[in-house]
């Protein structure tokens, strides 16, 4: 009787800790070889920050929700973090090395 009222406890704990977890996350649009270059310079990256893999540099992204895209080059371990949203067609230039995400509309939660 004791290990069923134990085991109904380390139940309840653990699905508290589950509905208390602070859940975000969104959809990206992945371009490798390609860099968001923008013409005008209100574009800039809100955040620039050296990190270990294009990983977290997604989290990063994550964690702010003004974040719409991020840059990620590979040879320095950089990331930029844009709160724009870009164009595919005029924003973005070749360049090798270099990994452009973009967040999908609609698909932040929470928004």
């Amino acid at each position: 009787m004791i290990s069923i009222k134990i085991s109904i406890l380390i139940l309840f704990i653990i699905l508290k800790q589950i509905e208390t977890e602070d859940m975000t996350s969104f959809k990206m649009s992945i371009m490798n070889g390609w860099q968001f270059q923008c013409a005008t310079t209100t574009c800039l990256p809100f955040s620039s920050v050296t990190i270990s893999n294009v990983r977290q540099c997604q989290t990063k992204c994550l964690y702010y929700t003004q974040c719409k895209s991020i840059n990620f080059q590979l040879s320095t371990s950089r990331c930029q973090l844009f709160s724009d949203t870009l164009d595919p067609s005029t924003d973005l230039q070749a360049s090798t090395g270099v990994i452009t995400m973009i967040v999908k509309d609609g698909t932040r939660i929470p928004s």
